[in-house]
């Protein structure tokens, strides 16, 4: 069975059919599309490794014009014409090594804003720690004064106490260090 065959019936089976079970003019029917569809396969193949071997790059333009790689990464005028019709997306073919590149360069810089997230997090943390702190400052001053002031009152009620007492004989009073 030659390779078109195949095909048909390797398809024909996901169908639940075979050769045996349709018409020969279908079968007829099914050799001739199957010789369409592999004619405009070759073609696609055809375009892909066109695609694959004519990319814009310095490396081809400097082979095609005489100019050495050299002067291209030299002159930054030079490169990036020659980067700026590379870019265009329909001569876009990115080498594996220009991917790794580029990935690698990608996951650095995210690397980076995850690395600035997380400053940034801490940053905000500590600055609401901060506020807390303030908070609990000021109110361990309002604190620290309400208690300096009952001390002041009571000190001035253990001197009227002590004035009271000290009026009457034969009492010895001793007044506290402030």
């Amino acid at each position: 069975m030659d390779e078109r065959l195949k095909r048909i019936q390797a398809f024909l089976a996901t169908q639940n059919a075979s050769i045996d079970t349709i018409s020969n003019a279908r079968v007829s029917q099914l050799e001739k599309v199957d010789d369409a569809i592999q004619a405009r396969l070759e073609v696609i193949t055809a375009a892909k490794e066109t695609l694959k071997t004519t990319g814009v790059n310095i490396s081809v333009i400097a082979a095609e014009t005489g100019i050495s790689r050299k002067t291209f990464y030299n002159n930054d005028l030079l490169r990036l014409y020659v980067e700026h019709y590379a870019t265009v997306e329909e001569n876009r073919n990115v080498a594996a090594s220009d991917f790794e590149r580029i990935k690698a360069k990608n996951d650095e810089l995210s690397s980076q804003v995850q690395a600035f997230v997380l400053r940034d997090i801490d940053n905000e943390n500590l600055r609401h720690e901060n506020m807390r702190l303030q908070q609990e400052i000021i109110s361990l001053n309002k604190r620290i004064k309400g208690l300096e002031e009952q001390y002041e009152y009571a000190l001035s009620e253990v001197e009227d106490l002590s004035h009271k007492l000290a009026d009457k004989p034969g009492h010895i009073i001793q007044m506290p260090l402030p």
